[in-house]
């Protein structure tokens, strides 16, 4: 089994060396094929397997699912596999393998084969799948209502309703999921697939998702009786398929779920009542920021950042005190979405949160409120010890737009840390304070290459006398672009003349 370590080594190195071509496969190995992708996934940890079937579910992912699942053997050409199976070309001679692939013991291939028919878009493969969720092995039932929800087929919508009862609460919590899906039209927030822990790591890879559609009225109904399911996992599922359908309709029932017994229903239920943009959620959403699972705290903060209702400010600001940073974090952005310049006392204080991951925030949506009282606070964060807080209290003193930033902006050129330095010379291109000149002029001679031409940016942005003769040192350094922004000052200041 491969760890996920190896997993996410594999997704930096496929990332970087960009796309796989495109496989030329000839129609009779389509099959062949098949099978070399299915077996590519076999033992890949959960984790990763769920990044990997997430990438077939979207287009333009391929190439960070390729490396999930790693280097491979030397038999294994996994990128020529990737790229069949993310392509619109596979014949129908290769169903009968995907099909099989729904049966396989090991959780992966059965995933992925589920994805794979449904990416087919051909009768046989659908008919595969509707087969297989009738299928006496639970587990196959449960792979093959993945992929009708993946297919987005509305004719499987009365044989997943018809699921929505079947014995096993797994392929009840499935069938809930993929009917959803047939209808997606909410928001979606990275941390429902691999839980708020993660929601770091999930932030660094752009997924790109088609909007479902269609008559919504007789799937809301049948999931709105679902949230009250004996089993939390359906309830949970049907919560959020609600909160993909995003019918208003729903919001009685997903309030109601507020209160379940089990937290992960109370944190679906959350995130599904921001989906429909209905601000009747406000009230609700702000009550369970108490509740006792951070998760469910967490969730209802990301739902009141997704409404932007200012109402919801003092209850955000009260949640500042939430003993967990995840919980704060959130509510640090929620508060700058909303640029609510009361919040600006209560941010100001957060950049002496013991977090830094909220103290970072904390200086990006104090930039983002505009409000130059916030100038003194930001300053301060200038110092702090974490290189991120410097360079967004750097950025958003720029945005400010305050001029007496400008002298702890100018020493900051001189500090440690390449992207600090660089904040500190476009914040400083924002102000346009001659008082600037020197301390950019240095800049210029830096040992980052970006930060020298932040420094000539903001230098060609002052234009002041002293700005132009300081670039005009730089004229032929060999810096194509800073060349060109010394030649653009140089043509204007002589149109100017």
């Amino acid at each position: 089994m491969r760890s996920p370590l190896a997993c996410l080594a594999g997704l930096a190195a496929l990332a970087a060396a960009g796309p796989p071509a495109r496989a030329q496969v000839a129609d009779p190995v389509d099959t062949a094929t098949a099978r070399r992708f299915l077996e590519s996934v076999r033992g890949v940890p959960r984790e990763a397997c769920t990044l990997i079937v997430y990438g077939l579910e979207n287009q333009g992912w391929s190439p960070l699912a390729a490396g999930l699942m790693g280097p491979g053997p030397a038999d294994r050409p996994v990128r020529a596999t990737v790229a069949w199976a993310t392509g619109g070309g596979r014949r129908a001679d290769a169903v009968p393998v995907l099909a099989a692939g729904l049966h396989d013991p090991d959780a992966c291939v059965r995933a992925v084969a589920s994805r794979l028919l449904a990416r087919t878009r051909l009768r046989p493969a659908t008919a595969a799948l509707l087969a297989g969720l009738g299928d006496a092995d639970s587990l196959t039932r449960v792979a093959a209502a993945a992929g009708l929800g993946v297919a987005r087929d509305e004719r499987a919508g009365d044989a997943l309703l018809h699921a929505l009862a079947d014995s096993a609460a797994s392929v009840r919590a499935a069938a809930a999921m993929a009917l959803g899906a047939l209808h997606d039209r909410g928001p979606i927030e990275p941390a429902r697939l691999l839980g708020e822990g993660d929601a770091e790591v999930w932030a660094a890879v752009t997924v790109g998702r088609t909007d479902g559609g269609g008559d919504v009225a007789g799937i809301v109904g049948p999931l709105i009786a679902a949230l009250s399911d004996s089993a939390g996992e359906v309830r949970a599922a049907a919560a959020e398929a609600l909160g993909e359908i995003a019918d208003t309709s729903a919001f009685t029932a997903l309030a109601a779920a507020l209160r379940d017994a089990v937290p992960e229903v109370r944190a679906t239920a959350a995130r599904a009542l921001g989906a429909p943009g209905d601000r009747r959620a406000v009230a609700p959403l702000l009550a369970v920021l108490g509740d006792g699972a951070w998760e469910v705290r967490a969730a209802a903060v990301s739902s009141l950042a997704w409404l932007r209702d200012p109402a919801a400010a003092p209850g955000l600001r009260r949640a500042l005190g939430d003993p967990r940073s995840e919980v704060r974090l959130r509510v640090v952005n929620a508060l700058g979405a909303l640029r609510d310049t009361a919040s600006r006392d209560a941010l100001v204080g957060s950049l002496r949160d013991p977090a830094p991951e909220v103290r970072r925030a904390a200086a990006r949506s104090l930039g983002a409120l505009r409000d130059p009282r916030a100038a003194d606070g930001l300053a301060a964060a200038l110092g702090d010890d974490d290189a991120y807080v410097r360079a967004a209290a750097a950025r958003s003193l720029g945005a400010l737009g305050d001029r007496r930033a400008t002298e702890p902006l100018v020493r900051l050129l001189r500090d440690d840390e390449p992207d600090v330095r660089r904040s500190a010379a476009r914040a400083l291109g924002a102000l346009r304070d001659s008082a600037s000149v020197a301390g950019l002029a240095a800049a210029l001679r830096d040992g980052d290459r970006a930060t020298r031409r932040a420094a000539a940016q903001a230098l060609a942005a002052i234009r002041t006398d002293a700005a132009v003769t300081a670039l005009q040192t730089m004229d032929g350094s060999g810096d194509q672009e800073i060349q060109r922004i010394v030649d653009r000052v140089l043509e204007r200041r002589h149109i100017s003349l």
